[in-house]
């Protein structure tokens, strides 16, 4: 859940601001539809088509006991030439896994991504959607209940 209507300060979100040669800066969505639970849901691209990425990243220390980073996507891709990724990196060990790798999905359903984490260690979450801004073909993504149990 993401708590107000932008991504709180402890999320790095890229591009800062838009102009009419980059994508949408990521936001949050309060749409009932675009969140998982609570009030608000990243939102990384845009419901207008727009060129280029928008992410957001977040580093976090996992806590005592906790063995697993879990986080749920809402994908809308309206074209070939668009995607999501998603990856977890052990900061420590300077190794990124890729969870998701360019999918282009129109399903309407929330999925789940998880990852294996080591309690004590460093990781970094890193979200990317990517629209080619193509008329017609809006491609954007709603992150929320990034979590670590």
């Amino acid at each position: 859940t993401f708590p107000a209507a932008k991504p709180p300060a402890s999320w790095n979100c890229s591009p800062a601001s838009s102009s009419p040669t980059s994508s949408h800066p990521p936001t949050t969505s309060t749409s009932a539809t675009n969140y998982r639970s609570g009030l608000y849901a990243a939102q990384l691209g845009s419901t207008l088509p727009t060129k280029g990425a928008s992410s957001i990243a977040q580093t976090f220390t996992v806590p005592a006991g906790a063995t697993q980073a879990s986080a749920w996507y809402l994908m809308t891709c309206n074209s070939r030439m668009d995607y999501l990724t998603i990856s977890i990196t052990d900061v420590s060990a300077r190794r990124t896994t890729t969870l998701v790798s360019k999918i282009c999905t129109k399903n309407y359903t929330w999925t789940q991504v998880t990852a294996p984490v080591t309690a004590g260690k460093d990781y970094t979450w890193t979200f990317t959607n990517y629209d080619d801004n193509k008329a017609g073909t809006a491609t954007y993504t709603n992150v929320d209940d990034v979590t670590v149990a």
